[in-house]
């Protein structure tokens, strides 16, 4: 598995409906993690690239393996990096369409850059 494909997986084994977790482990085998990004603009040294994405997850819903299922998951979103440092400098990815167990749901992630951090901090 190269880089590109690491990354891939280490975003969707996340995306699934909230369930009891308590321990902060991982309980998902990825089986399909397809992201294709599409740059929309490039201004200077920034760019915007859309985000597409499908994913297919194998979940636990309960710690110890109990009560296994597929989430399955369509996506859109954006990154915004820099190019010349190859630094992302935000990301938001949302479900479009998702499931798990025949129940939709929905998933989002909103990264937040050291900057926002920093400002937000006490």
């Amino acid at each position: 598995m190269d880089g590109t494909e690491a990354l891939a997986v280490r975003l969707a084994e996340w995306v699934y409906p909230a369930s009891e977790e308590k321990t902060g482990v991982n309980r998902s085998r990825v089986d399909q993690a397809d992201f294709r990004l599409t740059t929309v603009t490039v201004e200077g040294g920034l760019a915007r690239a859309r985000i597409d994405g499908k994913i297919r997850l194998l979940h636990s819903f309960y710690p110890g393996g109990q009560a296994q299922d597929f989430a399955v998951s369509e996506l859109t979103g954006f990154m915004d990096f820099n190019i010349g440092e190859r630094r992302i400098q935000r990301l938001r990815i949302v479900t479009t369409k998702a499931h798990y167990n025949d129940t939709p749901f929905a998933a989002s992630l909103v990264s937040k850059s050291k900057e926002t951090l920093e400002a937000l901090a006490p």
